[in-house]
């Protein structure tokens, strides 16, 4: 383990100061990433549950308070147990309540990782500046005759743009295809409001 962790250190201090920063936007982004699948998957849960209770005799009965492991839902069960009326307009007041609870969720943190996708290859570009101007440092105090010394500043700005590359690349893949599941789960909630303002669940029937 010390010596992962020296091996580690060893890396961002031989290729400069712009690797840890390019490191930080890494994290912000897959952070934000991995906070979207455990939001999907609750959402999953969630609608699979709200679908089985809409068709529960027990729930259309009034027998039974269901969890489904999200708030909003759990608020929009509530208020179909407490409304069995057939107005349109009522459903409809139900369901954009839900909408303005889940999609801002589901919409928040893409600008983020956007922000991520732009900035690694800057801070990559910078970390190669930063490189070649430590080469050229060289080269000004011992010539062209130290190829090993100038071999520093060149891997500096090599590993520098690599990793900024190599960052901005993985959060735009994962950004794609979480904005992509996003927009199929916003579909899928359009769908059951759409069922739920119809009266097409047997609950409101």
């Amino acid at each position: 383990m010390d010596s992962l962790v020296s091996i580690f250190f060893g890396v961002f201090h031989d290729g400069g100061w712009v690797l840890w920063p390019i490191f930080g936007v890494s994290v912000m982004g897959l952070y934000i990433g991995l906070g979207k699948l455990v939001l999907f998957g609750k959402i999953k849960r969630a609608r699979m549950v709200f679908d089985k209770v809409m068709f529960s005799s027990q729930y259309r009965n009034g027998k039974a308070v269901i969890r489904t492991g999200m708030v909003p839902y759990d608020s929009l069960l509530k208020a179909i147990q407490d409304f069995s009326g057939s107005d349109v307009r009522r459903r409809e007041n139900m369901f954009r309540e839900f909408l303005s609870d889940v999609v801002p969720e589901l919409e928040q943190g893409f600008s983020t990782m956007s922000a991520c996708v732009s900035v690694a290859p800057l801070l990559g570009l910078l970390g190669t500046i930063s490189g070649m101007n430590r080469m050229f440092s060289v080269i000004t105090d011992v010539g062209l005759g130290s190829p090993g010394l100038m071999a520093g500043g060149i891997g500096v700005a090599l590993g520098s743009a690599l990793a900024g590359l190599a960052v901005a690349v993985v959060v735009m893949f994962f950004h794609n295809y979480l904005y992509t599941k996003k927009t199929d789960y916003v579909q899928a909630l359009m769908k059951d409001g759409a069922k739920l303002v119809r009266g097409a669940y047997e609950h409101l029937n």
